[in-house]
C-alpha cells in the first residue's frame, strides 16, 4: 500500500476504522493485541534508569503522566469505535473463555475494501520540508504537461510547488532558487506523473542540468 499521506480519510474516526478492520483482516482478532497495536503503535515503551539525573527523572515522570492521560482518551475512543462498528455491522464480539474477541465481517471487509481504495485515490499534501535534491547552486527550472483528466494532480502540483518557493512563469512552467525535497519528487514518481515533468537547473556557470 503507498505510504502516500491520507487525504480523503479526513477524520479520526475515519483513520482509526481503517486501522482496526485492517488489523482484523490480516488476523488479530484478540481485542487486547488490537487495543496493544492500537495504543502503542510507533511510541518507545523503553525503561528509564534509575541513574538518571533527577532533572531528567522528574521530567520523564511528567512525561509519562501525559503519556498515560493520553492513553486512557486513547482507549476509550478505542472502545467507543468499536462499539460503533459492531453496531454498523463491520465486526462482531464473540466471547470466548470470559475474553472477548472481535471479529470482521463481510460487510466490514466491504468496507475497508472502499477505503483502501480511497488511499489508492489519494492526493499527498502539497506541505514540504526544506531537504533539497539540488545543490542549490543556480535557478531551477520546473516545467509540466499534464492531462486534462488527471487535472486534480495538476491542481495539487501547483499548490506543491508554491509551498516549496517556487513562482509562476506561466501556467506550466515555475521557477525557484532553493532547490526541491526529496519527498516532494518521490510524491511525483508515486503519483505516476515522471513522463509529464521536466525539471532543469541553471548554474551559475550558465549551464544546463537536467534533474527529471
Amino acid at each position: 500500500m503507498s505510504i502516500i499521506i491520507v487525504k480523503t480519510i479526513k477524520t479520526m474516526r475515519g483513520e482509526l476504522m481503517f486501522k482496526i478492520l485492517s488489523a482484523l483482516e490480516e488476523g488479530k482478532d484478540g481485542m487486547v493485541d488490537l487495543l496493544d497495536n492500537y495504543l502503542f503503535d510507533g511510541i518507545d515503551r523503553g525503561l528509564r534508569r534509575a541513574d538518571e539525573p533527577k532533572k531528567e527523572l522528574d521530567e520523564w515522570e511528567e512525561s509519562e503522566k501525559r503519556e498515560k492521560e493520553e492513553q486512557r482518551q486513547m482507549s476509550r475512543r478505542f472502545y467507543a469505535l468499536v462499539s460503533y462498528l459492531e453496531r454498523d455491522g463491520l465486526v462482531r464480539k464473540t466471547m470466548v473463555s470470559q475474553s472477548v474477541f472481535i471479529k470482521i465481517t463481510g460487510k466490514g471487509k466491504d468496507k475497508l475494501e472502499n477505503l483502501k481504495t480511497s488511499i489508492e485515490k489519494a492526493l499527498p499534501s502539497p506541505k514540504y520540508g526544506n531537504s533539497p535534491v539540488s545543490e542549490n547552486k543556480g535557478v531551477t527550472i520546473f516545467t509540466f504537461d499534464i492531462p486534462e483528466k488527471e487535472r486534480n494532480k495538476r491542481d495539487w502540483l501547483r499548490c506543491a510547488l508554491r509551498s516549496i518557493g517556487f513562482e509562476m512563469i506561466h501556467k506550466s512552467v515555475w521557477t525557484g532558487k532553493d532547490g526541491i525535497p526529496k519527498d516532494f519528487l518521490e510524491d511525483i514518481k508515486n503519483l505516476k506523473l515522471g513522463d509529464y515533468i521536466e525539471i532543469f537547473q541553471i548554474t551559475r556557470a550558465g549551464s544546463l542540468r537536467k534533474l527529471m
